[in-house]
């Protein structure tokens, strides 16, 4: 394999797992217990959503009190319930294990909150081929570029040019052209659809990687 980057960063979901279940039933749970309803296709625009916070302020429409209740009700939730129905996007653990085995130091930047990151990570074998793996503060306030800006402080990646985001929404996209990093999307994620140039399957992404 011809080796094009130093260092791919690579998203969680929508990337390397299609998380959607166990998104999709916090949030229901949440709504449930704050005596509120969406339907199905609300619910389903929330788990899309870039942030979690995002997902409670601007699709379901609560105000910054009531977003930051449903955040904390969210993320107790999730994991400790249903962070586990995630799963891995077929052939994306032998990727990794290719890219590493070739030499590629590979990292994780997500939106999750950073334990949620370290933990869904941990339990899918991710973090045994990607180090650091950076999640989110408690309440987001850090943005994609934030921690994608840690996490090259981490790798010590001096030349952004030599680094790759990997990822399947705008957000990450803007994080990467924010921080000179180039960038992949996937259009098998939550985000993009049919975009060209972009990775239509996981066992896709070997080959655009070579092609940028």
């Amino acid at each position: 394999m011809k080796n094009m980057f130093t260092f791919i960063i690579w998203d969680i979901d929508g990337t390397l797992l299609d998380t959607s279940s166990g998104v999709y039933t916090a949030i229901d749970y949440t709504l449930s217990s704050m005596g509120e309803s969406r339907s199905r296709e609300e619910i389903t625009r929330m788990v899309h959503s870039s942030t979690i916070t995002k997902a409670f302020g601007e699709v379901a429409g609560f105000d910054s009190r009531r977003t930051l209740e449903a955040v904390d009700i969210f993320r107790t939730r999730y994991i400790e319930k249903d962070i586990l129905k995630a799963k891995t996007y077929p052939g994306i653990i032998e990727i990794l294990r290719e890219l590493h085995s070739n030499g590629v130091k590979q990292a994780v930047v997500s939106n999750k909150r950073d334990d949620c990151a370290k933990k869904i990570c941990s339990h899918f074998k991710i973090d045994a081929y990607c180090s650091p793996i950076i999640g989110a503060d408690r309440y987001n306030s850090l943005s994609k570029k934030d921690l994608l800006s840690r996490c090259l402080g981490k790798l010590n990646c001096k030349t952004p040019q030599d680094a790759i985001q990997i990822g399947d929404t705008e957000g990450d996209k803007q994080a990467a052209s924010e921080k000179g990093v180039k960038f992949l999307g996937v259009n098998y994620g939550y985000g993009f659809r049919d975009v060209k140039g972009y990775a239509n399957s996981p066992e896709d992404i070997l080959r655009k990687l070579e092609q940028i």
